[in-house]
């Protein structure tokens, strides 16, 4: 198979990643910080399910918490979690002030990371494509946006290109060699699922977790 980076590999696997901790509700209600030994998977509640949402932003990285707290009102319930999006034709940045925003207003910061150069598009990506974030292209800018994503010390849940199955996001299969075999990994399986599913390397994940660099 083709090399692929440490970096990309943790992202690239479009897995809800998350760092949470058994003191989660005590700390989101105050805003205090996590003790990162406390951290770890995300359990399944005892009952029910955890209940989260992207509310209704003016645009899907423009986080407003008193949206929040309207939609918790009108739901009748609190928020284990909020979405908003990270728009990489926007910033590839780690957004810490918006996650500081909405843990301190009580919710675990859902990051939808979405690797496009513009708003919605239907057509293939050029700058932010599957095969240059597997060679390694945005390495850099992803280990500094895992160090200050540790440096938070904030449990936090990431999507990698969401909404695959639709067209909307360069990173589908359509525009990444769905119905080739032979362009990349594995001659068996179809190039656009293999390329943005290429396999999960944990080492970012737990660079994240552990607090250590790569």
């Amino acid at each position: 198979m083709e090399r692929t980076s440490r970096a990309c590999r943790a992202v690239i696997k479009g897995l809800v990643v998350a760092f949470a901790c058994s003191a989660l509700a005590a700390s989101a209600a105050n805003g205090s910080g996590v003790d990162a030994a406390s951290c770890g998977k995300l359990l399944p509640p005892a009952s029910g399910a955890y209940f989260g949402a992207l509310t209704d932003f003016p645009n899907e990285d423009e986080v407003q918490t008193y949206l929040i707290n309207r939609f918790e009102r009108l739901a009748g319930r609190k928020l284990v979690w909020a979405y908003f999006a990270q728009h990489w034709y926007v910033s590839l940045d780690f957004p810490r002030e918006t996650v500081l925003a909405v843990w301190r207003n009580g919710q675990i910061p859902f990051i939808r990371f979405n690797p496009q150069s513009a708003p919605p598009q239907t057509y293939p990506e050029q700058t932010y494509t599957l095969q240059r974030i597997i060679d390694g292209r945005f390495d850099t800018q992803l280990r500094k946006w895992a160090d200050a994503a540790r440096g938070t010390n904030i449990p936090l849940l990431m999507e990698f290109g969401t909404e695959l199955n639709d067209t909307w996001g360069p990173w589908n299969a359509t525009w990444n060699g769905a119905g080739q075999t032979d362009g990349y990994g594995d001659p068996n399986y179809p190039d656009g699922a293999e390329r943005f599913g290429t396999p999960s390397a944990t080492s970012l994940i737990s660079s994240v977790k552990k607090g250590r660099r790569m």
